[in-house]
């Protein structure tokens, strides 16, 4: 946990000019002591931290020190940042998506001419869904929906959520349907009456082709279905 607050500490200072003491105990839940020793284990590790004094005082990194930026190049930075902005955005200011921004920035040189912008948002009912979907899947906890097929058909499901999907202009989830007792993709337009229940689950093995075009979509669709197809000469 400490070693993380330090890495989030670096990346803060190097984005912003000066950050104070009162404003990094809060951000971090921490003593104002605990900061001001946070302050000396950085500059131990080599980072030029210096102490502005007066009311708009604090800690920032010393002018002109920049991190290597030999990893990625601007074009990369900038599509990067522009990707994680709209996730942000999204799932309402994703705290991890804002930190990865921020040590993106610090490795910026400068920003491009904005030749790209993303927003893949929706209605307020549906990114309610979204985030309570995410939030499923991160706690591992079932959820219960009613879902209409493409054939009009109305059923109740209990689901083991594995990840939200966007493709073709619209939302999918990639579960286990308990149900069919196999993993499935519902598109979330067809979700209504959706539930978070208190159920934790195990984790079970996803099948290789997760993330293809080889997934299921959840419809009348029966294995073993004999098919017979003509061709012309």
């Amino acid at each position: 946990m400490k070693l993380e607050r330090l890495v989030s500490m670096i990346y803060m200072l190097l984005n912003h000019e000066v950050v104070s003491a009162s404003v990094l105990a809060e951000k971090y839940n921490v003593s104002l002591r605990t900061i001001y020793r946070d302050m000396d284990v950085i500059c131990a590790a080599g980072f030029p931290v210096v102490s502005h004094q007066g009311v708009n005082g604090g800690y920032g990194i010393i002018e002109g020190y920049k991190l290597d930026r030999s990893l990625l190049g601007a074009y990369d930075v900038n599509s990067l940042i522009t990707v994680l902005q709209s996730i942000s955005t999204l799932f309402g200011e994703d705290e991890k998506a804002e930190e990865t921004i921020r040590k993106l920035q610090t490795i910026r040189t400068e920003p491009l001419a904005e030749t790209l912008t993303m927003d893949i948002g929706s209605r307020k009912e549906m990114l309610e869904t979204i985030r309570r979907i995410r939030e499923a899947a991160s706690g591992r906890k079932a959820i219960r929906f009613d879902y209409v097929n493409l054939k009009s058909k109305r059923t109740l499901r209990t689901v083991e959520p594995v990840r939200l999907m966007y493709k073709h202009e619209a939302w999918y989830l990639y579960a286990y349907c308990r149900s069919r007792a196999d993993y499935r993709e519902f598109r979330l337009s067809r979700m209504s009456s959706l539930e978070l229940t208190e159920e934790r689950f195990e984790p079970r093995e996803v099948p290789a082709q997760c993330g293809t075009a080889e997934m299921k979509r959840d419809s009348e669709f029966v294995a073993g279905t004999t098919v017979r197809l003509r061709f012309s000469a």
